[in-house]
């Protein structure tokens, strides 16, 4: 009989760890905690962002 090889000893030994067991419950991807935003929203962000622009553009103007 063959002896085995170190390579084989160290397969072995990975094999025998404690390895979490992937199960359907800790496999199962997260959703993410995050709110969809409507158009709505998203178009008065454009505008405060807008608006916010043209305020810093005027105090640049004014000095």
């Amino acid at each position: 009989m063959l002896k085995p090889s170190i390579g084989n000893k160290a397969i072995d030994k990975h094999l025998t760890t404690d390895t979490p067991v992937a199960t359907e419950e800790n496999t199962q991807t997260e959703q993410p905690a995050t709110v969809q935003e409507t158009p709505q929203e998203n178009t008065q962000k454009e505008a405060t962002q807008q608006q916010e622009a043209t305020e810093t553009e005027q105090q640049i103007n004014a000095e």
